[in-house]
């Protein structure tokens, strides 16, 4: 199995960022669960974990403001996706609002700097 390049790294990386802003809250409620807790839940794992940021901030790809919220929303995810929840509480509860105020903020961000 092959390694993938470092261009293939930070689209994923753009992607897996895109699927935690607060715009997620507004999809219908299968969509929504599915982006979170099958797509976004697989992806942060692998493209906002502690080697796949360094190697994107060594090559100048992202920031350390941006390695730095990318961290914190996979603490805040990894904190979130040990209980259980419904699609209302995805929406109002202040812990995921926190969770999508660091995602807008990491997307803001991101979107600035391409």
């Amino acid at each position: 199995m092959s390694e993938i390049t470092l261009e293939q790294l930070y689209e994923l990386y753009l992607e897996t960022a895109a699927k935690c802003n607060s715009q997620v809250i507004m999809l219908e409620n299968c969509e929504l669960e599915y982006k979170l807790f099958e797509e976004f839940d697989i992806d942060v794992t692998s493209y906002f974990h502690q080697d796949s940021l360094q190697k994107l901030f060594t090559a100048g790809n992202i920031n350390s403001e941006a390695v730095s919220l990318s961290e914190e929303i996979r603490r805040i995810w990894f904190r979130l996706s040990t209980e259980t929840w419904t699609v209302d509480q995805i929406r109002t509860v202040p812990d995921w609002k926190q969770f999508f105020a660091v995602g807008d903020e990491l997307n803001s961000l991101l979107r600035e700097n391409t």
